[in-house]
């Protein structure tokens, strides 16, 4: 089965039996004697080559899972913190708490569609 082609192309089969490794195909018992050295080489190469582009593709999985939590970080500070103070806002006087101030500042829970309507009034706050 090993030696037997599966296209017919050397190419095309060098590729399919790289992602036969990938996946843990190791049959090594059809090869002869001379090439053993050969085959080991290629096979600690390909499981190499393999483990390498696996590591990078999760490490750009969790750099991109990463950076979409960084991205909301602040905002939802910002509005946990509006939400404990809204639970708790009948233990706060309102009326002795801002007497003398000028201005009282409302916040309302924007609704958007877009990311970039949030951001602005993120800039805002």
């Amino acid at each position: 089965m090993i030696n037997e082609p599966i296209f017919g192309w050397n190419f095309s089969d060098a590729f399919f039996r790289q992602y036969l490794v990938g996946l843990g195909e190791f049959g090594m018992d059809n090869f002869s004697e001379q090439d053993k050295i050969m085959v080991w080489i290629f096979f600690f190469l390909a499981t190499f080559v393999t483990q390498l582009l696996f590591m990078n593709v999760l490490i750009a999985i969790m750099g991109d899972t990463f950076a979409r939590v960084q991205e909301v970080k602040e905002r939802s500070g910002k509005k946990e913190r509006i939400l404990l103070i809204h639970d708790f806002i009948w233990i706060i006087d309102l009326q002795e708490e801002f007497k003398g101030s000028k201005y009282v500042l409302v916040v309302e829970q924007a609704i958007s569609n877009s990311d970039g309507a949030a951001n602005s009034i993120d800039n805002k706050i």
